[in-house]
């Protein structure tokens, strides 16, 4: 597929370049030089390269969805990774590290499953407590929508539509700082059962 695209995409463009610097133009119903017909040969083939790396591309799309349990990864360390954002369950959690991570060096999640490899050992208990995290909130895709709609009428000068825009964000704005309660708790039972379930997938790769 990478080599489809690759090799495809120099071959569709680069003739094109030499042919419009040798006078042809953007768009045109034929060509009257002969001597282009080799270079638009070109062309042809190298978009039917690139027309094959997208029908790979969506055959891979095709196969991974169809084998995503299959292959679906609880470790987070698929690649065997070195820093530390691989040291955590995948999907991620909201709240990133149940304990957090001693950093003495670099690079110190590979250091230190080289140290529990060589040593064979078990990773420590650790003591957790509640985490605070933001709640879910539409927030952001209600100021996403009245920026767009904002932008769009300022640019076109459509100003009783920017007017709207910009009463919606006003409206987002105050309506999410009224809400004093913006955090929950997560219990240290669902943080210990993630953290467990995470240690087991590490455990069995």
């Amino acid at each position: 597929m990478f080599w489809c695209w690759f090799i495809g995409f120099y071959l569709a463009f680069m003739p094109l370049y030499a042919l419009g610097l040798m006078g042809a133009t953007r768009r045109m119903q034929h060509y009257a030089d002969p001597s282009w017909q080799p270079l638009m040969l070109v062309a042809l083939a190298g978009a039917v390269c690139i027309l094959l790396g997208i029908g790979l591309t969506i055959l891979q799309l095709i196969v991974s969805i169809r084998d995503r349990a299959r292959h679906r990864d609880y470790t987070g360390d698929p690649w065997n990774g070195r820093t530390l954002e691989w040291s955590t369950s995948s999907p991620p959690p909201a709240w990133n590290y149940a304990t957090l991570p001693l950093v003495e060096r670099t690079d110190a999640f590979w250091a230190a499953k080289e140290q529990r490899k060589e040593k064979h050992l078990e990773e420590a208990p650790r003591h957790y407590v509640p985490i605070e995290v933001p709640k879910n909130t539409p927030a952001g895709f209600f100021i996403a929508f009245f920026s767009v709609i904002t932008g769009f009428a300022l640019i076109w000068r459509i100003w009783w539509l920017a007017f709207i825009g910009l009463a919606g964000l006003v409206l987002v704005a105050i309506v999410q700082g009224s809400h004093l309660n913006r955090e929950t708790r997560v219990p240290i039972e669902e943080i210990a059962a993630l953290e467990r379930k995470h240690a087991r997938a590490v455990g069995g790769a």
